[in-house]
């Protein structure tokens, strides 16, 4: 009876899953993309918005505190007030490297225009099959790239474009200065390579050259367009989603996190505190702003209170997302300047990497559920990998690590499959006993006896598989979402663990192998149902790891091979007899014996219930 609950769950799972991959795609295509279509001009509209009414209010508020200022200096002349820009002519880019990255600034904006990474790893291959260094700077529609630690500083009068040209002041192999006045303004934006983390330091400083107190309003921004995943169908739910892009804010130690799907539906993040950081990101690489809270509590006026940064993530007019780190309103003095420091981290998403640039920003790598459990896997995992030298090798040993960890749970998991298989032939018996299906709540019931008088608790078989669940669905999160496997060759025809076997050697091997432990399992089911478990499930489970990671793949199939030779050295259940348990089976009696048997039953059930109605009548004449 169990075993036949399984296998409905397990079809109706199956179905479920086709259904939502296959079936539902095909019904509501049109009209998701219609609806997505509507909901990302929404949000756009929406976004805008909401910076108009906030311009608007700011740029009153301006207005009266300015009208109050102006006693204080006197009557400026206009002319004084509006600058003319200085011309630049030479456009030409800016590179900075170190042994990480090359580092591709643009006076237009002084801005980062591109930045390839030197990791021999760290390459995407084109559809022509050449290979290129991975540039963490993406490309829009039109191929333009969208620029990097972008700044522009927004106020009523004396705005300063994010596209102004500026005058390259200094530079050295990992330093450079840029200059420009605007109007009121005159602008200088450093940037230094700190050290092999991929981290840039930019400091922007602005000064007021005007004799009028301004206000101004400077933000950073980040910005990330990948093109959407052709894939579709039922496939692509379980291949790693390379090109989702995803943003996130971190604010006193909360982290919220949306992907740019939800973020079209459903609008994007928008927090204001102390901002820990900002982040832009793909599956393996990532775009980190965080403000400098020291420097800006350092140099900020002393009458502007408790700093406060404003953190946004939200879709663009391109189909991509923005991220900007808006650090409000400043009032700034005649002569006075004000500094606005960030670190931004421009790289892929090495745990370890992350952590060393910044503590807490490890946390941008998304392990799901549960992360803590995947972090703690991951640093083993890269510890073994720090003895042995190789990734394969490190799942190896990290695959026989959790197999002995979950040995008890294992051990207890077989031991109460064994005792299930010890009482096989009196299960048989019972089936037999109670053929007919008005009979199934007297063999429910005959069962229930049995498993009390042999001590059996019939879901301690599933019950430690089901506390192992976290552990493998970490173990997954994790090894999907390293970046370390990135393009790490695995065996002769595997050179990228990350993605999946290109020939399924491995997914097939998996099968087979899991085929041969469903045949060593011990079973309490009948032969029809155990033939139908020993092919459904394997052919099942090959077809779900088909498109999921090399890397995976492995683990899988090693803690699978473990656990074949854990039950064939350590288990093998002694059958329990119709003797010892004292019973006559049903296939040692006579045809006579075997509807005498059926008859007294049924003649004792009869008697049961005339002596029920008796006693039911005489408490009615009573009455």
């Amino acid at each position: 009876m169990e075993n036949r609950n399984l296998i409905i769950a397990v079809v109706l799972a199956g179905l479920v899953v086709v259904f939502f991959g296959i079936a539902l795609p095909l019904i509501t295509g049109k009209d998701k993309k219609e609806t997505e279509d509507e909901a990302k001009r929404q949000a756009q509209e929406a976004l805008v918005s909401e910076d108009e009414q906030e311009d608007e209010a700011e740029e009153a508020e301006d207005e009266q505190w300015e009208e109050r200022e102006d006693g204080g200096f006197g009557d400026d002349e206009e002319e004084e007030d509006l600058l003319e820009v200085e011309p630049v002519v030479d456009l030409t880019p800016v590179t900075l490297e170190t042994e990480a990255f090359i580092v591709v600034l643009s006076p237009r904006g002084g801005s980062i225009r591109s930045i390839t990474l030197k990791n021999e790893r760290y390459v995407k291959e084109s559809k022509a099959g050449k290979t290129r260094p991975v540039d963490i700077v993406s490309r829009g529609k039109s191929g333009k790239p969208l620029p990097l630690l972008a700044f522009q500083g927004k106020a009523k009068t004396g705005a300063i474009p994010p596209d102004l040209a500026y005058t390259v002041a200094r530079q050295s192999h990992d330093h450079v200065v840029f200059t420009a006045k605007s109007k009121s303004w005159q602008i200088k934006r450093s940037y230094k390579i700190l050290d092999k983390a991929y981290k840039v330091e930019s400091i922007t400083e602005i000064e007021n050259l005007s004799k009028k107190t301004r206000t101004i309003r400077p933000l950073l921004s980040v910005r990330k367009y990948m093109k959407e995943a052709t894939g579709s169908g039922f496939f692509s739910m379980f291949k790693p989603q390379l090109n989702i892009v995803k943003g996130m804010c971190m604010l006193d130690g909360d982290m919220e996190r949306k992907d740019i799907k939800k973020m079209q539906k459903k609008g994007g993040i928008d927090r204001l505190g102390r901002v820990d950081f900002l982040a832009v990101d793909d599956l393996y690489f990532t775009m980190v702003l965080m403000p400098l809270w020291e420097k800006m509590e350092a140099s900020g006026p002393d009458d502007e209170g408790e700093a406060e940064v404003r953190c946004r993530v939200g879709p663009d007019d391109i189909g991509g997302l923005r991220g900007s780190l808006d650090f409000g309103k400043t009032r700034v003095r005649p002569g006075e300047t004000i500094v606005v420091p960030a670190r931004a981290y421009l790289g892929p998403k090495e745990y370890e990497t992350l952590e060393i640039a910044s503590s807490g920003l490890g946390k941008s790598v998304d392990y799901g559920w549960f992360g803590s459990l995947a972090r703690f896997l991951y640093v083993v995992l890269t510890t073994f990998h720090g003895w042995v030298g190789n990734w394969a090798l490190a799942i190896i040993m990290l695959t026989i690590l959790v197999k002995l960890v979950l040995a008890p749970l294992t051990h207890w998991s077989f031991k109460s499959m064994q005792k299930m298989q010890t009482i096989k032939p009196l299960i048989d018996d019972l089936n037999a006993r109670y053929p007919e299906p008005e009979d199934k709540d007297k063999k429910n019931q005959a069962m229930m006896a049995l498993y009390k008088t042999h001590k059996i608790n019939p879901l301690m078989g599933c019950f430690p598989m089901l506390l192992q669940m976290p552990i493998w669905i970490a173990l997954y999160r994790m090894l999907a979402n390293s970046v370390e496997l990135y393009r790490t060759p695995l065996i002769l025809w595997i050179d990228d663990m990350s993605q999946a076997d290109p020939y399924f050697v491995l997914p097939l091997v998996l099968g087979a192998s899991m085929f041969l432990q469903q045949k060593l399992t011990p079973t309490t089911a009948d032969s029809q149902q155990a033939k139908m478990m020993m092919y459904m499930m394997p052919i099942m489970f090959t077809f779900f790891m088909l498109m999921l990671p090399a890397g995976l793949n492995l683990y899988i199939l090693v803690n699978t091979v473990l656990t074949i030779a854990q039950q064939k050295l350590l288990y093998r259940p002694k059958v329990v007899t119709a003797e010892a348990s004292k019973v006559q089976l049903m296939s040692e009696m006579e045809p006579g014996q075997i509807d005498g048997k059926r008859k007294a039953h049924k003649d004792k059930d009869k008697d049961k219930k005339v002596s029920g109605r008796k006693r039911g009548g005489k408490g009615r004449k009573k009455k």
